[in-house]
């Protein structure tokens, strides 16, 4: 499909369905003008995140993807102290770096056979640095309804991918086989629509920092599902890059920031 097409088929789907849900459970309203901001932020970042990730991936092995992708954590750690002003403290940046350590070794065994090129890497880096600042402006927003909310990020980020992918000659007549559609079609309302749903809602419950710091599950659980629908077999070094970047996560999960300044 190539890497904009498909990046547009995973959000445009996934905001035409949260709008209509919006919409048939009376949810829909006007946004106020203070959050138009947020909200454009979301559109963009969703969209370089999802396009960039995918354009990267194409080149690099899945271990190195996995780990750049999911590097994102590193990123919003900074950008809750600097633009959120929350207090994060040194035992939430020792779980986010223990986290990345265990992305890290998971991805050994991929990184040995594929190592990748520096352009690639780059381009899922800035992606990731997307993703981070995403996480800012979802948090921002997440007073707003997340069917709302998403339903605009989804359908704006699936708009302006569609145009890039056009742009770069990406859309294309191409034929799909059932699981080829049942697979664009769980990343797009499941893995999209419904994920980002309960990510608006655990944005509300959970500072920047923190949240971002379970983005390190990704791999993990991606290695499980590997392991039980795949049959992929059990890599020991896995094993072990699973329980440090859990062991991460617990430990930013305990100590990480609270809003410097309280609301009025």
């Amino acid at each position: 499909m190539g890497p904009f097409a498909f990046a547009a088929a995973r959000a445009l789907p996934a905001g035409i369905v949260l709008a209509l849900l919006t919409a048939l459970s009376g949810r829909w309203q006007r946004p106020q003008r203070k959050d138009c901001g947020a909200l454009v932020g979301m559109v963009l970042t969703t969209a370089v995140f999802f396009g960039l990730t995918f354009l990267g991936a194409e080149r690099l092995s899945g271990g190195l993807s996995s780990l750049l992708a999911n590097s994102s954590p590193l990123f919003a750690v900074v950008l809750a102290a600097a633009l959120e002003h929350e207090r994060v403290h040194l035992s939430a940046i020792v779980g986010v770096l223990l986290g990345a350590l265990g992305v890290g070794v998971i991805a050994l065994p991929a990184l040995r056979e594929a190592p990748g090129d520096l352009l690639a890497m780059g381009t899922m880096l800035v992606g990731a640095l997307a993703l981070a600042f995403n996480v800012v402006a979802m948090k921002r927003a997440s007073h707003l309804d997340p069917l709302l909310a998403n339903a605009a990020q989804m359908t704006g980020a699936g708009i302006v991918l569609t145009v890039v992918a056009l742009a770069f000659g990406q859309l294309r007549a191409i034929r799909l086989d059932g699981a080829e559609l049942w697979a664009i079609g769980y990343v797009s309302l499941a893995g999209t629509a419904l994920a980002y749903v309960i990510w608006s809602h655990v944005l509300t419950l959970l500072s920047v920092a923190r949240a971002s710091a379970l983005l390190f599950l990704v791999p993990v659980f991606g290695h499980v599902w590997s392991w039980i629908f795949l049959h992929e077999p059990v890599v020991p070094v896995e094993v072990l890059g699973a329980a440090i970047a859990v062991a991460g996560i617990a430990l930013a999960a305990g100590g990480t920031a609270t809003p410097a300044l309280e609301p009025e």
